[in-house]
């Protein structure tokens, strides 16, 4: 049998147009839906590959970031080793100067018990050479006055020898 033998009843053929037309009609919506999810599934692509080059540069970015960071980070560490050597080599010095001031303070307070005793003896020193000064002061004007009288006494001698000699006969 032929599809031409075939005889569809022209009710049948409304039907079956009006199927045709209806399922034409849900694959035309579903041609369009799928067109729109196709294109929005696209745009969505594109976004992501957008968003992937952008974190592939930030990638690229953070990769010369690290390697900064690292490069920097060995010479920190470089001058760390450098600096504690130098702090090491500072506070020996350190303590050798404390060691020295130590010594030196000990120093200066014997120096200061010698100078205070020094003191003491040049004080009682200045004493006993005050009191010999009034000493000699007072044993000077007792001089003065002793050869003052012996002055007097060798006048008044040579005038009692002067009058013997003449021979005042009346002071006999």
């Amino acid at each position: 049998m032929r599809t031409s033998d075939l005889v569809v009843p022209k009710a049948t053929k409304k039907n079956y147009i009006c199927c045709y037309f209806s399922h034409q009609q849900e694959l035309t919506a579903l041609y369009e839906e799928s067109r729109t999810k196709l294109q929005t599934s696209v745009s969505e692509y594109q976004a992501t590959v957008q968003r992937l080059q952008v974190l592939e540069q930030e990638v690229t970015v953070l990769k010369q970031n690290l390697s900064a960071a690292s490069a920097d980070r060995r010479g920190a560490e470089s001058k760390v080793q450098e600096l504690t050597t130098r702090i090491t080599e500072i506070t020996n010095v350190n303590n050798q100067l404390t060691q020295v001031r130590q010594k030196l303070e000990s120093d200066l307070k014997t120096v200061s018990a010698d100078y205070e005793d020094i003191a003491r003896e040049l004080k009682l020193a200045d004493d006993r050479a005050n009191k010999a000064g009034h000493d000699a002061q007072h044993f000077e004007t007792l001089l003065r006055e002793e050869n003052v009288k012996l002055q007097r006494a060798d006048q008044a001698r040579k005038a009692l020898e002067t009058e013997v000699r003449e021979g005042d006969p009346t002071r006999l």
